[in-house]
C-alpha cells in the first residue's frame, strides 16, 4: 500500500526532471488535435459549400452515356413522373490558342440549349453572359481555362474537329457543377489548363460540329427529392432498352465529381 504513493513521486520527478521533452509531447498531442479539428470544420463547411452550388445549379443524379440516342428518349424520360432529363453532346476537340506559339490545349465541348438555361447541370455566369443572338458560333468556357489562358467575354479563340476550324466568340465564363474539380478523366484526376479545359456550345452548333443532328450521346437525369428512385430508373430502362448504354454514372459515387467515368449501374 506504501508502493503506490513513491511511485507516483517517483513519476512526478521524472517529469519534473524532463519536463521539456513532456512538454513538447504534450504540445505534439494539441497541435495535431487542434488540426483535426480545423481540418474537419473546414471539410465540412467545404462540403456544405459544393452541396449548395450543386443545389442551385441542379446538379445530375444521373448520367447516361450511350453512342447516340434521339432527342426525343430524353423527352420521353422527362414526362416520367419525378425526373426532369436533358439531352445533350459531350466531344472532344482540340483547341488553337495561340497558333503562333503551337500550343494545343485538348478541350471537352458539352452542349447546351440555346435560349435557355438547362435544367438539369446548370452553369453560372461569373462575366459575359449567357447564349446571345449570335449563339451559333459562342462559346462559354469554364473559369479555370479561361483565367489560365487570359481569356475574356468578346475573346475569339479556334476549335480544331477533324479536318475543320471554326472560330468562335467567348460570350461569357462559367463555374459549372460538374467541373468545380476539373478532371479529364479517371486516368488523368488532375490535369492543367494549360492542356485541357472546359467549353460549352449551343446544341445546334455542338450537332452541326459533331454530325449529330437531332441527336445525343449523354442524358442527364436529376430526380425529384420524393421520387421512388427504383420504379424511375425502371421507367428508365424501359425507355433506353432499345439503346447500347456505355455507361450509367451516379452523383453518389465519390470519384464521378471528378471524372464521371465510373460504372456504378449496370442493366440500364
Amino acid at each position: 500500500m506504501v508502493a503506490v504513493p513513491k511511485l507516483q513521486r517517483k513519476l512526478f520527478r521524472d517529469i519534473l526532471a524532463a519536463k521539456a521533452q513532456f512538454g513538447a509531447v504534450a504540445f505534439i498531442i494539441l497541435l495535431g488535435v487542434a488540426m483535426f479539428i480545423a481540418s474537419y470544420a473546414a471539410y465540412e463547411n467545404l462540403d456544405s459549400s459544393y452541396e449548395h452550388t450543386y443545389d442551385e445549379l441542379r446538379m445530375a443524379d444521373y448520367w447516361i452515356s450511350v453512342d447516340y440516342i434521339p432527342q426525343r428518349a430524353a423527352k420521353e424520360m422527362d414526362e416520367i413522373p419525378g425526373v426532369v432529363a436533358e439531352g445533350r453532346i459531350v466531344g472532344d476537340v482540340a483547341l488553337d490558342l495561340a497558333e503562333e506559339s503551337g500550343l494545343r490545349v485538348a478541350g471537352r465541348v458539352i452542349s447546351l440549349p440555346q435560349h435557355r438555361h438547362p435544367r438539369v447541370n446548370d452553369v453560372q455566369v461569373v462575366s459575359g453572359s449567357y447564349f446571345g443572338s449570335y449563339a451559333g458560333r459562342e462559346v462559354l468556357l469554364e473559369r479555370r481555362l479561361a483565367k489560365y489562358h487570359e481569356l475574356e467575354p468578346g475573346d475569339w479563340l479556334t476549335i480544331k474537329k477533324g479536318d475543320s476550324r471554326v472560330r468562335f466568340r467567348v460570350a461569357g465564363i462559367v463555374a459549372s457543377p460538374e467541373y468545380i474539380w476539373v478532371a479529364k478523366n479517371a486516368q488523368e484526376p488532375m490535369p492543367s489548363p494549360r492542356t485541357f479545359g472546359v467549353l460549352f456550345m449551343p446544341q445546334p452548333r455542338a450537332e452541326t460540329l459533331f454530325g449529330m443532328n437531332g441527336l445525343a450521346n449523354e442524358i442527364n437525369l436529376a430526380l425529384e427529392p420524393n421520387a421512388d428512385r427504383g420504379a424511375v430508373l425502371e421507367e428508365v430502362r424501359q425507355v433506353l432498352r432499345k439503346h447500347h448504354v456505355n455507361r450509367v454514372t451516379s452523383k453518389d459515387e465519390p470519384v464521378s465529381i471528378l471524372s464521371r467515368k465510373i460504372d456504378v449501374i449496370r442493366g440500364v
